[in-house]
Formats: C-alpha cells, sequence, structure tokens
C-alpha cells in the first residue's frame, strides 16, 4: 500500500484540554506573584500544560523557556555550589543568546537596505570616473551592459551584506560571555553566586529582550535547592530594577520540596493531575490503537491487561510506533500481532 503512515508524536501536546488554564491566568494576571510553581510527577503533563496556555494566550516575543534537560548532573554530594554555578551559568548563556534571534528579521532589513546603499554610491562613483567609457559601451551592447551592471550590483550587494553580517555576528559574541566563563572557574567561595555577580548583564538582556516570562523546565531533577533561591533572589532584584515586571515560572516533581518549603521558594502553585495513570492508561492506549485501525490484530482485552504497567503516555505512544515500525519491517509474514506488541 502507498498510503502514507503517520505515526505518534513524543512532544508536549499543546491541544490538550487544559484544565490549569484558569489558575494559571489568576496566576499570571496577579501582580503580586512573581514565582509560579507548576508541579506534577513525572510525565503528567506539565510541559503540555504550559505550551498548550502560551501559544494560545502569549506572544512568542514575550516569552522565553530554558529547559536544563542536556546540563549532566554532578555526582559528587559536596559539589552543589559547583553545580548550582554550572546551573546558573547555561541559564545566563541561555538568555544571553535567546536576545541574538529577538529582532533579527529587523536587523537583515537593515542590513540589507545598508548593502543597497552603499552598493548605489559605488556604482555611482564608478560611473562618474567611466562616465564616457561607459555610456560608449551602452550605446554599442546595451544589453549585455545590462546583463553585467545586474550581475556586479548583486555580487556587490551579497558581498556588502555578507561583510556587515559577519560584523555584526562577531560584535555579538564579543559582548561577555568569556568574563562568565572565567569567573566561575576562578571562583571555588560555596557563596558565589553567579547569577549576582552578571547582574548587570542580566538587567541589559531583559532590557533588551522585554520577556514577561521566563519558564524554567528540568530544574528538579538536579535535586539542588540552591537554584531555586538564587532564581527567586534574581526576580526580586530584576523586579525592583526593571520597568517591565518578569515572572518566573518552573515545572518541579511534586516531591521535589517538603510542604513547607514548597511555600517559602513560590508564590503560587499549580498541581497538575497526570492525564495517563495506572487506572486508565488501557482505555488511552486502546484509543491510539483504534486512531492506526489496529483494533482487529490487538483485542481490547489484551490491551487493558498490559496496560496496568504503564503510566507514561509518551512510552504508550512510543509503543505503539515501535509496533508499526516493526510490522511495517516484517511485510507480508504472518506475526503473532500481541507477541510483536
Amino acid at each position: 500500500s502507498n498510503r502514507k503512515i503517520e505515526y505518534e508524536l513524543l512532544i508536549p501536546d499543546e491541544n490538550i484540554e487544559n484544565k490549569a488554564e484558569d489558575a494559571i491566568d489568576f496566576a499570571l494576571n496577579n501582580d503580586k506573584i512573581s514565582n509560579v510553581a507548576i508541579t506534577g510527577q513525572y510525565s503528567s503533563g506539565k510541559s503540555s500544560i504550559i505550551q498548550s496556555y502560551f501559544n494560545k494566550k502569549v506572544k512568542t516575543k514575550e516569552y522565553l523557556n530554558i529547559s536544563l534537560a542536556t546540563f549532566e548532573k554532578l555526582d559528587v554530594n559536596n559539589q552543589l555550589s559547583k553545580e548550582s554555578n554550572s546551573l546558573e551559568k547555561i541559564i545566563i548563556e541561555k538568555l544571553y543568546y535567546s536576545i541574538f534571534n529577538k529582532n533579527e528579521t529587523k536587523k537583515d532589513i537593515v542590513g540589507f537596505f545598508i548593502s543597497i546603499f552603499m552598493v548605489a554610491i559605488i556604482s555611482m562613483t564608478i560611473f562618474l570616473f567611466n562616465q564616457e567609457k561607459i555610456i560608449n559601451a551602452f550605446n554599442n551592447h546595451p544589453v549585455l551592459c545590462c546583463i553585467f551592471m545586474a550581475l556586479e550590483m548583486s555580487f556587490l550587494t551579497f558581498i556588502i551584506f555578507y561583510a556587515i553580517s559577519t560584523v555584526m555576528n562577531f560584535q555579538k559574541i564579543k559582548l561577555k560571555l568569556g568574563d562568565v566563563e572565567v569567573e566561575l572557574n576562578q571562583e571555588n567561595n560555596n557563596n558565589f553566586n553567579l547569577l549576582n555577580e552578571q547582574l548587570e548583564l542580566i538587567v541589559r538582556i531583559m532590557n533588551i529582550s522585554k520577556y514577561k516570562y521566563i519558564i524554567f523546565e528540568d530544574l528538579d531533577r538536579f535535586q539542588n535547592p540552591k537554584i531555586f533561591e538564587r532564581l527567586r533572589d534574581l526576580n526580586i532584584t530584576l523586579n525592583s530594577t526593571l520597568k517591565q515586571k518578569v515572572k518566573f515560572i518552573y515545572a518541579i516533581k511534586d516531591e521535589m520540596f517538603i510542604s513547607e518549603n514548597r511555600t517559602k521558594f513560590f508564590d503560587f502553585i499549580i498541581p497538575v493531575i497526570p492525564y495517563v495513570s495506572y487506572e486508565n492508561s488501557g482505555e488511552e492506549l486502546y484509543k491510539i490503537i483504534k486512531k492506526y485501525g489496529l483494533e482487529k490484530e490487538l483485542s481490547e482485552d489484551f490491551i487493558l491487561d498490559i496496560s496496568l504497567y504503564v503510566s507514561d503516555m509518551r512510552i504508550l505512544k512510543n509503543t505503539v510506533n515501535e509496533y508499526i515500525i516493526y510490522k511495517k519491517t516484517l511485510g507480508k509474514r504472518p506475526p503473532d500481532y500481541e507477541s510483536l506488541f
């Protein structure tokens, strides 16, 4: 069959029914709330709820999502401070590089017009100094001259635009990240706070970017409360410095803090009830099975039995993806479908 086969995406689902929307509305519209925690167990749908809300209600340029998923956790327990500084460095870098793309289109347009202007000046200068030769050439070979001029001006525009872009990018890279690296490597003091040290840079970035919301994901997997203390302090400092107030939003696991500490770090906490649990995972998996027309191969009883051991929607989706791929690979050989699944 030439029918195009579809698969399930494992990314956060922005089309989910967002039952926390009212609570997020309240938190983001209340001036007294600056640090918001969205809590839930692993794979409970925290990212989906955040993405669904922000895609629907907030302009892309007004928020930044900082994910620490790729950061490696340090193994040594006494290196919490060093790990905090490393996390802070990555947060500063992500803030810093985010402003590069904020007005990229505008910069490209400005660069293009500067290029056109410079090409016009160069062309006029060449014409003024070679007026007689150019006029004669036009009279004798008008078509060839027009083609040559078009090629020359296109080439010059490209070269000048490329040079301007290179200079702009070089100036961006030069700004200040080298200092962050040096200070992080040189400083071994347990009380060293990189976010405080680089406050001037962060304020400058925030003034340029005009972010209203910064979303932090995957901070909880380091089990390091110090970073939350420092981010809360940073938020207080920024909101007393910037004209545009900024709110920090954290997607974290329920068990990250004991109940007393949760209210100490955050101004408002939104719990997320898992969309998929051991009780309803079978129903959800069978919906996906029916979506792909696989119910004749995989009985409902079989699906309900095996799904008792899974409560993660991504695992359910990935299992169906793998089944479809394996089945397609086996071709016309009739497998035992349930064993293959």
